[in-house]
């Protein structure tokens, strides 16, 4: 069995994806060797982060980059250095796999090959570390290429003074594009899914020719960039419900009618047919949230005559089950979406206060998150794009805000498009 060695480099503060020009490690000799010539043999460690072995099985059983020969080593002499041969493309290797983060460590194996003699070096610790092998890198940082895999969509919402928006907006990396507006009337409190890389919009209450509004029973789908009317969702005609897809089919839950009464209805759309499932649990209610985690969906909170709802019920095969409840306090008017098979709800309304809570739902166990960022905000939009959450507008200070929430943290992103709007709808669509 051939002789190795490790060295552990440890705090390597290298972006991920940067482009390295020449890499190569420095040795100080421990003791003067003058005998046959050794031929050496360098890897490194083919792990994101790697530990230090503890035995030599553990040595031995490395997963490892590519070789790069170093052979037929002459004469050391105790305390000069000697560097390796170039160890780029193998060093390239490691920075380009999909967990290498800046500050990650890494560890070069050197392994004797056939040679009868050795070479020694100073560890890490001798000396007070004054003679420790180094790693040398020169790179250039670059921008990781980054596949886009769905688009961020908002929809139409109240702008005020009895002015419904029409508007559709695209959110691509930070950039925003003015679409095809949806179909007449603009529309806000009304609910928006997606179904197989196609945005629906369900009910809502719209605009009336001559101004004023109706509620409406509305189902239009948009295909990127083309909006199509669809058959009419079932009486009756509602808003402030809340939609979510399961199986490539939408569902869309509760709401209130035009006297203001609070429904348990959930409807199934198999695009272009429509069907009526079993009613939510009790309390009806309205102004409620839905996201859909592993092929069930999830409805949160909302308002039931006046009564703020902490409710989390699942839907499943047709059949409801009532689930752990949210954090205090009871809301609506809130906004949710799934990331990484968790729900999460941000934001909504109660007695008096509009909130910025961010709330995680796993494995029918709720845990508080980092708060959005100001204002409060009711009456708001999420959608979840390349497993980052987003929430749109809001009708406290009637912003045009656009915030991103990624591993518990938030980013003011910019503002989508003139003009602000509340009440207003998003889904994600695929590419």
């Amino acid at each position: 069995m051939a002789n190795r060695a490790f060295i552990r480099f440890r705090n390597i503060t290298i972006p991920y994806y940067s482009e390295v020009s020449n890499v190569f490690a420095r040795f100080t000799a421990y003791s003067d060797k003058s005998d046959n010539p050794v031929n050496l043999r360098c890897a490194f460690v083919n792990e994101d982060n790697p530990d230090a072995p503890v035995s030599f099985a553990e040595l031995q059983a490395f997963s490892l980059t590519d070789w790069v020969s170093w052979s037929s080593l002459e004469s050391w002499m105790d305390g000069f250095v000697y560097d390796t041969p170039t160890l780029t493309d193998i060093f390239q290797t490691i920075i380009e796999r999909d967990g290498w983060e800046s500050g990650n460590s890494a560890i070069l194996i050197i392994e004797d090959t056939d040679s009868v003699d050795q070479r020694d070096f100073s560890s890490v610790r001798f000396s007070s570390a004054e003679e420790r092998p180094l790693l040398f890198v020169t790179y250039i940082a670059r921008e990781q290429f980054v596949v886009i895999t769905e688009r961020g969509y908002i929809y139409c919402g109240f702008v005020g003074a009895h002015i419904f928006s029409q508007d559709c907006d695209e959110y691509t990396r930070d950039v925003w594009v003015s679409k095809t507006d949806a179909p007449w009337p603009g529309r806000s409190l009304f609910a928006a899914s997606t179904i197989n890389k196609k945005g629906y919009l369900y009910y809502g209450h719209g605009a009336m020719v001559g101004g004023g509004y109706t509620f409406i029973r509305d189902c239009d789908e948009y295909n990127p960039d083309v909006w199509t009317s669809k058959t009419d969702a079932p009486v009756p005609k509602r808003e402030s419900l809340a939609a979510s897809t399961i199986d490539n089919k939408g569902y869309v839950y509760c709401g209130n009618d035009p006297n203001f009464s609070s429904y348990q209805d959930c409807d199934e759309y198999n695009p272009d047919v429509w069907t009526s499932k079993t009613d939510a649990p009790l309390p009806p209610r309205e102004s409620l949230a839905a996201s859909t985690i592993d092929n069930k969906g999830y409805i949160y909170c909302g308002l039931s005559i006046t009564n703020y709802l902490q409710d989390c019920d699942e839907y499943n095969l047709d059949t409801w089950a009532s689930k752990t409840d949210a954090p205090l306090p009871g809301r609506y008017y809130l906004a949710a979406s799934t990331i990484d098979n968790k729900g999460y709800i941000y934001c909504g309304h109660t007695i008096l206060v509009s909130l910025q809570d961010c709330d995680e739902y796993n494995l029918d166990t709720w845990a508080s998150k980092t708060d959005a960022p100001l204002p409060g905000r009711y009456l708001l939009a999420a959608s979840t794009i390349d497993n980052k959450g987003y929430i749109y507008c809001e009708h406290q200070l009637y912003q045009q805000d656009c915030d991103e929430y990624n591993l518990d943290m938030w980013t003011e992103m910019t503002d989508i498009p003139s003009p602000h709007r509340w009440g207003l709808a998003a889904s994600s669509i695929g590419i």
